[in-house]
């Protein structure tokens, strides 16, 4: 056993919940954003790419990339689409991507494809859909009605 007391600097890793979360915010912020202590997993890099798709950009500020710079993306938002004028998000299996990120697509100038892993095509999601055509938003079912994609 040592003597004395302990001395140490301990940083925790970030929570894949909350950063998804402080990364969405932070797309629609009315200024950049400096976000630190981010987990960096599958979940949050599905998150960066759907919002990249939306418009918003990200500068790694450290190596690691748990420092990151949020540039939001200005309303309407500007979808990045392929050669068809179509964007694609995948939500892969990431319940934040799969649940926030339509919302925010009903903000933007061109139709969306939200798409995932075989598990999330059989995740129910009538009822966030249905409440965004109710506020006006264009939904379309490209397969089941109440499911993905």
């Amino acid at each position: 056993m040592a003597a004395g007391g302990l001395d140490a600097v301990v940083e925790l890793p970030g929570s894949k919940s909350l950063s998804a979360r402080a990364l969405l915010l932070a797309a629609v912020a009315d200024a950049q954003t400096t976000l630190t202590g981010l987990l960096r997993s599958r979940d949050t890099e599905l998150m960066l790419a759907a919002l990249s798709v939306l418009g918003a950009r990200f500068e790694d500020l450290n190596e690691t990339g748990t420092r990151l710079r949020v540039t939001p993306a200005p309303l309407p938002l500007h979808v990045q689409t392929g050669s068809d004028g179509i964007g694609r998000i995948d939500v892969g299996l990431a319940g934040t991507v799969m649940r926030f990120v339509p919302a925010l697509a009903a903000l933007a100038d061109a139709p969306v494809i939200f798409d995932g892993d075989e598990a999330a095509r059989r995740r129910p999601m009538a009822p966030l859909l249905d409440a965004l055509a109710s506020l006006g938003a264009e939904v379309t079912h490209l397969g089941e009605p109440g499911f993905l994609p």
